[in-house]
Protein backbone atom coordinates (compact mmCIF):
# COMPACT_ATOMS: atom_id res chain seq x y z
CA UNK A 1 0.00 0.00 0.00
CA UNK A 2 2.86 2.93 0.66
CA UNK A 3 4.46 1.93 -2.75
CA UNK A 4 1.28 2.63 -4.06
CA UNK A 5 0.68 5.69 -2.70
CA UNK A 6 4.75 6.76 -3.33
CA UNK A 7 4.10 5.78 -6.91
CA UNK A 8 1.33 8.00 -7.07
CA UNK A 9 2.66 11.24 -5.27
CA UNK A 10 5.62 10.81 -7.05
CA UNK A 11 3.65 10.81 -10.59
CA UNK A 12 1.57 14.31 -9.46
CA UNK A 13 5.19 15.95 -8.55
CA UNK A 14 6.92 15.24 -11.19
CA UNK A 15 4.13 16.44 -13.97
CA UNK A 16 3.19 19.40 -12.53
CA UNK A 17 6.77 20.73 -12.08
CA UNK A 18 6.27 23.80 -13.93
CA UNK A 19 8.45 23.23 -16.86
CA UNK A 20 7.65 24.93 -19.84
CA UNK A 21 8.74 24.43 -23.39
CA UNK A 22 9.28 28.00 -24.91
CA UNK A 23 7.90 28.31 -28.08
CA UNK A 24 9.43 30.42 -30.69
CA UNK A 25 7.77 30.19 -33.45
CA UNK A 26 6.24 33.58 -33.52
CA UNK A 27 7.07 37.21 -31.69
CA UNK A 28 4.73 37.64 -29.46
CA UNK A 29 4.37 41.56 -28.12
CA UNK A 30 5.97 42.38 -30.70
CA UNK A 31 5.44 44.36 -34.28
CA UNK A 32 8.10 44.71 -36.89
CA UNK A 33 7.60 47.86 -38.33
CA UNK A 34 10.45 48.58 -40.21
CA UNK A 35 12.81 46.11 -42.14
CA UNK A 36 15.55 47.33 -43.83
CA UNK A 37 17.80 45.51 -46.29
CA UNK A 38 20.93 45.20 -48.43
CA UNK A 39 22.63 42.89 -50.21
CA UNK A 40 21.24 39.46 -52.04
CA UNK A 41 17.83 41.18 -53.41
CA UNK A 42 15.92 37.93 -53.97
CA UNK A 43 16.25 35.94 -50.08
CA UNK A 44 15.79 39.23 -48.74
CA UNK A 45 13.11 39.76 -49.89
CA UNK A 46 11.38 36.54 -49.29
CA UNK A 47 13.11 37.25 -45.70
CA UNK A 48 11.26 40.26 -45.52
CA UNK A 49 7.75 38.38 -46.60
CA UNK A 50 8.42 35.84 -43.41
CA UNK A 51 9.36 38.06 -40.78
CA UNK A 52 6.01 40.24 -41.51
CA UNK A 53 3.79 37.30 -41.76
CA UNK A 54 5.12 36.02 -37.89
CA UNK A 55 4.93 39.37 -36.18
CA UNK A 56 1.88 40.24 -34.47
CA UNK A 57 0.09 43.30 -35.73
CA UNK A 58 -1.37 44.14 -33.16
CA UNK A 59 1.17 45.31 -30.31
CA UNK A 60 2.45 48.10 -29.10
CA UNK A 61 5.58 47.70 -28.92
CA UNK A 62 7.75 48.16 -32.64
CA UNK A 63 11.05 46.38 -33.84
CA UNK A 64 12.93 48.03 -36.68
CA UNK A 65 15.43 45.65 -38.29
CA UNK A 66 18.01 45.93 -40.56
CA UNK A 67 19.58 42.82 -43.09
CA UNK A 68 22.91 42.62 -44.88
CA UNK A 69 22.51 39.23 -46.33
CA UNK A 70 25.46 37.69 -48.85
CA UNK A 71 25.61 34.64 -51.12
CA UNK A 72 28.55 32.83 -51.68
CA UNK A 73 28.38 30.16 -54.62
CA UNK A 74 31.07 27.78 -54.60
CA UNK A 75 31.74 24.56 -56.32
CA UNK A 76 31.76 20.95 -54.24
CA UNK A 77 31.99 18.41 -56.51
CA UNK A 78 33.24 17.92 -60.13
CA UNK A 79 33.03 15.00 -62.06
CA UNK A 80 36.03 12.74 -64.06
CA UNK A 81 35.46 14.67 -66.93
CA UNK A 82 36.05 17.84 -64.73
CA UNK A 83 32.22 19.18 -65.43
CA UNK A 84 30.30 20.81 -62.16
CA UNK A 85 28.27 18.35 -60.87
CA UNK A 86 27.55 20.08 -57.31
CA UNK A 87 27.36 23.48 -56.16
CA UNK A 88 27.21 24.88 -52.80
CA UNK A 89 25.50 27.93 -51.64
CA UNK A 90 26.07 29.60 -48.28
CA UNK A 91 24.28 32.32 -47.16
CA UNK A 92 25.27 34.61 -44.23
CA UNK A 93 22.89 37.15 -43.01
CA UNK A 94 23.92 40.20 -40.72
CA UNK A 95 20.63 40.88 -38.27
CA UNK A 96 20.24 44.32 -36.25
CA UNK A 97 17.49 45.29 -34.69
CA UNK A 98 16.09 47.79 -32.66
CA UNK A 99 13.08 48.89 -30.10
CA UNK A 100 12.47 52.47 -29.91
CA UNK A 101 9.84 51.85 -27.13
CA UNK A 102 12.36 50.23 -24.32
CA UNK A 103 15.58 51.78 -25.93
CA UNK A 104 16.73 48.22 -26.76
CA UNK A 105 19.10 47.47 -29.50
CA UNK A 106 21.32 44.38 -30.73
CA UNK A 107 22.75 42.46 -33.58
CA UNK A 108 23.52 38.93 -34.48
CA UNK A 109 24.56 36.55 -37.22
CA UNK A 110 22.81 33.53 -38.89
CA UNK A 111 25.35 31.43 -41.10
CA UNK A 112 23.08 28.31 -43.53
CA UNK A 113 24.69 26.61 -46.24
CA UNK A 114 22.66 23.91 -48.54
CA UNK A 115 23.76 22.70 -51.80
CA UNK A 116 22.51 21.51 -55.33
CA UNK A 117 22.99 19.56 -58.23
CA UNK A 118 23.43 20.71 -61.35
CA UNK A 119 21.41 18.90 -64.17
CA UNK A 120 21.41 18.84 -68.08
CA UNK A 121 19.61 21.18 -68.88
CA UNK A 122 20.14 24.71 -67.72
CA UNK A 123 16.36 25.76 -66.73
CA UNK A 124 16.53 22.76 -64.18
CA UNK A 125 20.03 24.03 -62.61
CA UNK A 126 18.35 27.28 -62.48
CA UNK A 127 15.05 25.77 -60.61
CA UNK A 128 17.17 24.01 -58.28
CA UNK A 129 19.01 27.01 -57.48
CA UNK A 130 15.68 28.97 -56.41
CA UNK A 131 14.66 26.39 -55.18
CA UNK A 132 17.50 26.23 -52.15
CA UNK A 133 17.55 29.89 -51.80
CA UNK A 134 13.96 29.81 -50.92
CA UNK A 135 14.59 26.75 -48.47
CA UNK A 136 17.42 28.80 -46.88
CA UNK A 137 15.21 31.95 -46.80
CA UNK A 138 12.41 30.09 -45.26
CA UNK A 139 15.44 28.32 -42.21
CA UNK A 140 17.06 32.05 -41.94
CA UNK A 141 13.55 34.00 -41.22
CA UNK A 142 12.94 30.66 -38.56
CA UNK A 143 16.31 31.49 -37.13
CA UNK A 144 16.01 35.48 -36.91
CA UNK A 145 12.22 34.34 -34.99
CA UNK A 146 13.86 32.17 -32.68
CA UNK A 147 16.99 34.47 -32.05
CA UNK A 148 14.90 37.87 -31.42
CA UNK A 149 12.83 35.65 -29.18
CA UNK A 150 15.26 34.38 -26.91
CA UNK A 151 16.74 38.02 -27.10
CA UNK A 152 13.96 40.35 -26.50
CA UNK A 153 12.21 37.76 -23.61
CA UNK A 154 15.72 37.85 -21.98
CA UNK A 155 15.38 41.69 -21.72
Amino acid sequence: MKKIILIIFLITTLNNCGFKIAENKELKGYLISEVNTYGEGRINYQIKNLLSNKSKNNSEKKLKITLNTNKEKKIKEKNINNEITKYQMNVTTKVKFKDDLQKLSGDFTINVSGEYMVLEKHIQTINNEKKLQKNLADEIADKIIEELSDKLNDL
